[in-house]
């Protein structure tokens, strides 16, 4: 600022140029028509600073909150006009009235500006931060070694960001991800928990996630595809691709699915810093799909098994579902869908369903339910929140007529400790707390077992 003093005062009014300076670069060629451009400047924003600067505030507030700026920058920037405006206004050692009023009037709305964006900022933190996410995270049912490798996910992510706040360099390395399992298992939930933990750690700047599969990446005729494959990872940026299936694109008549490949590669390097991939299938197709391409084997270093949910797990998900409706089984029916889910889990083959089959069994007794009740005179609130046994139609019940026909009762081990409790299935309460550990289970449904001595708690 000080070098270019002499040559910035030609700015100031009444000046006389010291003819002994000769120096001509950018700045000097500036200078010269400094007062014409001035003037033009002056003419073009006549109207609106006679309506008042007011307005042009509150747009340049919008577009500011559309940039989503960190609050560190946005003090960067309001540090820098200061600074700019104590420099221009002393420059001659002399500030006006009326300069004076301009800079406290300008400094006053930069000001605001920050304020309003720095409070919407830490509303949006507030609303989003790392403890609730976490939370949802453990609301899932099962799936206890995938949450426990999100948990190392985030922590190493979080360290990362420390080192880079000490001063320290980071780590090198990759947050793209294969999540293998069959259909049902959770893989798309946890991508897009994964988004948000990936945005409250300041890795992602969106951590919006996109979903898609062979079809919207692939196209049929030759030079489509990569066009085609760019414009939904653009759409991708600062957040993640989620791509199911993802070793379809290894397949088809036209396999133009190489080409994507090779395009998402290119990207992945080009845009490290602003997107993260997961790729998701069935366990064996996805090992070979990875193993197929040098490229995909050197960037996905993150593998994580999505198992197929148990019996147990099922009934859990389905009970889940319930109380999200405001709904409730009956004592049969809690036995029966235990019996229910037992059989279809045994029976599962490559296609089995798991949260998915869940989803569908409720839709139908729920369908059930609504037939059963149309034809009759008078329904009362009780009657619509409950669900019957004869709302669900299962394969289980020919192989199992002689088991239903005996009173039982059923255990549940504490997942915690593994004390094992015996519940009868007229319990309504879905949570209990281990005498034992102390900590909270999920008790709603067991492995039925034929009534004995022992007495439920």
């Amino acid at each position: 600022r000080h070098a270019f003093r002499d040559r910035l005062q030609a700015l100031n009014q009444n000046h006389k140029a010291d003819r002994r300076l000769q120096i001509k670069d950018a700045i000097t060629d500036y200078v010269d028509n400094a007062k014409e451009k001035i003037s033009k400047l002056h003419d073009a924003v006549e109207k609106q600073a006679r309506a008042g600067l007011d307005q042009d505030f509150q747009e340049i507030v919008r577009i500011i909150a559309r940039l989503e700026l960190p609050p560190l920058v946005v003090f960067y920037y309001q540090f820098l006009t200061e600074e700019i405006c104590h420099a221009f206004s002393r420059m001659d050692r002399t500030i006006t009235s009326k300069e004076n009023r301009f800079n406290q009037y300008l400094l006053r709305q930069i000001g605001t500006i920050v304020e309003e964006h720095c409070r919407t900022a830490d509303a949006t933190v507030g609303q989003e931060n790392l403890a609730t996410v976490f939370h949802e995270l453990d609301e899932l049912i099962g799936i206890v070694g995938v949450k426990e490798k999100v948990r190392q996910t985030a922590n190493f992510a979080k360290i990362q960001q420390l080192r880079v706040v000490q001063g320290l360099k980071a780590i090198p390395t990759s947050y793209h991800s294969v999540y293998t399992g069959n259909p049902g298992t959770g893989k798309t939930t946890v991508a897009r928990l994964m988004g948000r933990i990936f945005k409250s750690l300041g890795i992602l700047k969106r951590g919006h996630v996109i979903e898609c599969d062979r079809s919207a990446l692939v196209a049929e005729y030759i030079g489509q595809t990569a066009p085609k494959t760019n414009g939904v990872i653009d759409s991708a940026l600062d957040g993640i691709l989620f791509i199911d299936e993802a070793y379809s694109l290894d397949k088809g008549e036209k396999n133009f699915g190489p080409e994507a490949v090779e395009t998402l590669l290119k990207r992945m390097e080009d845009n490290r810093d602003r997107l993260i991939v997961i790729v998701a299938g069935y366990p064996e197709p996805m090992t070979k799909f990875i193993n197929s391409n040098p490229g995909l084997h050197s960037r996905f270093t993150r593998f994580v098994e999505f198992p197929d949910y148990s019996p147990l797990e099922l009934c859990q998900i389905f009970g889940s579902l319930c109380r999200k409706n405001g709904l409730t089984t009956s004592p049969d029916l809690k036995e029966r869908l235990i019996h229910h889910f037992d059989f279809l889990h045994d029976e599962r083959g490559e296609n089995f369903g798991n949260a998915r089959l869940v989803r569908n069994t409720f839709e139908t007794v729920i369908t059930a339910q609504a037939s059963r009740l149309a034809v009759l005179d008078h329904i009362d609130a009780t009657a619509l929140a409950t669900l019957e046994t004869a709302d669900l139609a299962s394969p289980a019940d020919t192989s199992h007529q002689e088991f239903l026909r005996t009173d039982k009762i059923y255990m549940i081990a504490c997942p915690h400790c593994g004390e094992v409790y015996r519940w009868k299935k007229e319990l309504e309460i879905y949570l209990a707390d281990c005498a034992k550990c102390g900590r909270t289970y999920n008790c709603e449904f067991g492995r039925l077992e034929p009534e004995n001595d022992l007495s439920a708690p």
